[in-house]
């Protein structure tokens, strides 16, 4: 029977070689912490993030009680209902519009439900105050942050709430 026998090469490590990848480890961080600073995160310019005078623009729904879209709303055992998508347009003469596609599932059925909702908004501090078209009594909150994000806080008829974040799409 036939040894067989394998050899490495291992590196041999110097005082020489270690000073000599010094310079280049030091290069190599430098010009990275240099792009991840250049990067930043998101859409933050040269400047920082963008930042808006007032929250006229078109937003998209991002998170339902910090869960992205699409998600359950509500959920049994028997029946589902899950935000697909929203998006809310705001006006700078103070009208809104908010599109919203539902999907409901039942035992051997699902179905899409699109409802839209229309009416005006008023901005109050960080608030805007959202109020119904076809119903003056329906009122709606969200707090506006000047970096693009609505943020609605939705009771349940049951207890209990639902917060939505909307990020703006401009």
């Amino acid at each position: 029977m036939k040894d067989v026998t394998t050899q490495f090469a291992s590196p041999r490590w110097t005082t020489e070689g270690r000073r000599a990848l010094v310079p280049t480890f030091a290069i190599v961080a430098y010009a990275a912490a240099a792009m991840l600073a250049a990067c930043g995160g998101g859409d933050a310019g040269p400047n920082g993030p963008s930042t808006y005078k007032d929250p006229v623009g078109t937003y998209a729904v991002q998170t339902v009680n910090s869960k992205a879209v699409p998600t359950a709303v509500y959920s049994a055992p028997d029946y589902t209902y899950e935000l697909m998508s929203s998006t809310a347009t705001l006006t700078s003469d103070g009208k809104y519009v908010n599109a919203f596609m539902w999907r409901q599932t039942l035992p051997g059925a699902v179905s899409f439900v699109a409802d839209t909702e229309r009416g005006t908004w008023t901005l109050n501090g960080s608030a805007v105050q959202f109020t119904n078209a076809l119903d003056a009594t329906a009122i709606d909150r969200a707090d506006w942050l000047n970096t693009g994000k609505l943020t609605f806080v939705e009771p349940h008829f049951g207890g209990g709430s639902d917060t939505l974040v909307y990020a703006i799409t401009k």
